[in-house]
């Protein structure tokens, strides 16, 4: 099991976004489950405060390319969602999630190397549910 300090604004779960399988071991401790499907490869990660999914894709040696958070308490404000990730401030500014108009909040966050990874928050009941970070460039900022 991922232990509940595992992420703070200093070891965000966007450090894990590039990792091999191997190395998410390394760091994470071993998944709670581990599924093969094609060339992806799913890890989830269980803790107190969340469920940790993270998808790896990539053959023949896969890395991660999203992580999704299912929160066990689900968050009435993106910094408290975002929070027990380690993504906050860095997903600025913050929204409650009562006053979300879709069903679905995205922010772009900054790589440790300089890239550009997308985040979503989903609301489900007037609260933050899941918080998802990928790989990919936020496609609403391109033009």
């Amino acid at each position: 099991m991922v232990s509940e300090a595992a992420f703070d604004a200093s070891s965000p779960v966007t450090r894990l976004i590039g990792k091999t399988v191997d190395a998410l071991r390394d760091s994470l401790g071993p998944p709670d489950v581990e599924h093969r499907q094609g060339d992806d490869t799913w890890l989830i990660f269980r803790t107190p405060d969340f469920d940790l999914r993270i998808r790896c894709a990539g053959a023949p040696d896969p890395i991660a390319r999203s992580c999704t958070a299912t929160l066990t308490e689900p968050a009435a404000t993106l910094a408290r969602a975002t929070a027990r990730l380690g993504l906050w401030p860095t997903s600025q500014p913050d929204v409650t999630a009562s006053t979300v108009d879709a069903p679905l909040v995205r922010r772009a966050l900054p790589g440790s190397a300089g890239e550009l990874f997308s985040l979503t928050a989903t609301v489900r009941a007037g609260h933050f549910s899941q918080v998802t970070v990928f790989d990919e460039e936020p496609e609403w900022m391109a033009d």
